[in-house]
């Protein structure tokens, strides 16, 4: 006999309310056998009708409404499962519930979902692990989401920022003149070389003098005000001297890195200047007369007296047990000879700086300068290096010298804020010559003035010229201006 026959019998119709109460009394009076005899009997046959018993009361026959669309099990409500299910204990009243085969069948399914097995855990080791895993994560915070913040915080963050008061606003750097308390001269190196003792220092000096009938000399040299807000003295120094037929125009600039800079620059230019003068003076008159001749004597003359001058550096530095390092400097140097047969400008360039000639078709031309570095303040040779005793065989000579108004020798603290100047040394002549009606591009202030050829104290200003200002070149200023006179030349 199948499960089914059994269950639901051999009718395949609902059975009526007649049939469910004999059932009820057969299974009472199963139960009641089972009881007396202790023995359970299976009956094989199917379920037969039996005759109404009668019953005590009449009941009311409740009409069945038919079902025409079964919920899913999923969605049947789980109470009625409990209670159709629910065994009967003491005195507890029972409720039965009328079952369609539909809902039977539900049933059924839901039971044989609930008997299979569920999956086995996984092995000791495994579980471990991924234990192992989930501990590291939360160590590391992986699981963990950004909190976020609460609404609202982000109003009440912006009014505390906005209650608080906005920063001060940033001073201007503020450049001090501190003056130097130290010796110019140490006494370890004047008791070597007293000449050196100097009591005519001065931060800003302006030089001025007419060489010739035709050319006058002006300079000025400016201390920095990045030195002067480090109690450091001026590093640059300049010299010229003047014969009847010849000028020597010197510039040194000290470099910062060496403690007595400012003596080796002092130094370099004074006995350039001194030694070459003699050189000249000493020229015999076979030497004066060709210009070839006079040629070769003058670039002989330079090179002799910028080698000796650069020994007598090296040689002050170890009678004072100094390395000669801390006497560096740079050194330009350009010589003017004419007589009455011969003209030439020579000129020589160790270290930075710069050179340039004013034609009188207003161009420039600059000397060829080969001890410059790829950077601005970069230096790749000075003047007690070894390396200068090549550097001082290197002069360029200017036989045309009727084509040239003017030339100038600078350091770098007007060679940088004017660089590229081979470019813009027109500028700088143009001022000169016209003066000074507005500051240049990028330039944050220049006192304005008249032109500073057409003044009689023409180095005072070219010393007010020195005052223009520029963010980030605030190094010491030195420039030597050799031009002719009368003026040829207009802006």
């Amino acid at each position: 006999m199948s499960f089914q026959d059994w269950l639901f019998g051999s009718e395949k119709t609902a059975p009526d309310e007649s049939a469910t109460d004999s059932k009820t009394d057969a299974k009472k009076d199963d139960s009641s056998a089972k009881s007396e005899t202790g023995k359970t009997e299976t009956k094989s046959t199917p379920l037969e009708k039996k005759p109404e018993a009668p019953t005590p009361k009449t009941i009311p026959e409740k009409k069945s409404t038919p079902i025409t669309a079964v919920k899913p099990v999923a969605e049947q409500p789980a109470k009625a499962f409990l209670v159709a299910a629910r065994p009967k204990s003491g005195d507890e009243t029972e409720h039965t519930q009328k079952l369609t085969r539909e809902e039977l069948t539900g049933l059924k399914n839901s039971a044989a979902k609930k008997a299979t097995p569920k999956p086995e855990p996984a092995k000791s080791g495994e579980g471990k692990k991924a234990e192992s895993v989930e501990a590291a994560k939360l160590n590391k915070g992986e699981d963990e989401k950004p909190t976020e913040p609460l609404k609202g915080m982000e109003k009440v963050e912006d009014e505390k920022k906005s209650e608080e008061p906005p920063p001060p606003p940033l001073k201007p750097a503020a450049w001090k003149t501190e003056p130097v308390t130290e010796a110019w001269c140490p006494p370890e190196i004047s008791r070597e070389c007293p000449g050196l003792i100097r009591r005519d220092y001065q931060d800003h000096i302006a030089i001025e003098r007419i060489v010739s009938p035709d050319w006058r000399v002006i300079g000025g040299s400016r201390r920095g005000r990045k030195q002067a807000f480090d109690h450091r003295f001026r590093e640059d120094a300049m010299a010229f001297t003047s014969l009847p037929e010849a000028t020597v125009l010197c510039v040194s600039d000290g470099a910062g890195s060496s403690k007595f800079s400012r003596l080796g620059s002092y130094i370099a230019v004074h006995e350039t200047a001194t030694l070459m003068a003699a050189e000249i003076a000493g020229f015999e008159k076979g030497k004066t007369e060709k210009p070839d001749v006079l040629e070769k004597a003058l670039k002989e003359a330079l090179k002799s007296s910028l080698d000796r001058a650069r020994e007598r550096i090296i040689a002050i530095a170890g009678k004072s047990n100094l390395p000669a390092k801390e006497f560096r400097g740079t050194m330009l140097t350009v010589v003017h000879f004419k007589n009455e047969k011969c003209e030439l400008m020579i000129a020589n360039q160790i270290g930075d700086g710069a050179v340039c000639f004013l034609k009188k078709d207003k161009t420039i031309m600059k000397l060829a300068s080969k001890d410059s570095g790829k950077f601005s303040g970069e230096v790749s040779c000075f003047f007690t290096d070894d390396e200068a005793k090549l550097r001082t065989g290197d002069i360029e000579v200017f036989k045309e010298v009727d084509d040239i108004e003017a030339v100038f020798l600078c350091s770098d603290g007007i060679e940088d804020p004017f660089y590229p100047i081979d470019k813009r040394a027109l500028e700088i002549f143009q001022q000169w010559y016209s003066g000074v009606q507005k500051p240049l591009k990028d330039f944050k202030d220049q006192p304005l003035q008249p032109a500073v050829m057409e003044q009689e104290a023409a180095a005072w200003a070219l010393a007010q010229w020195l005052e223009f200002e520029k963010r980030g070149e605030n190094d010491d200023r030195t420039v030597l201006l050799m031009h002719r006179r009368p003026i040829n030349v207009k802006f």
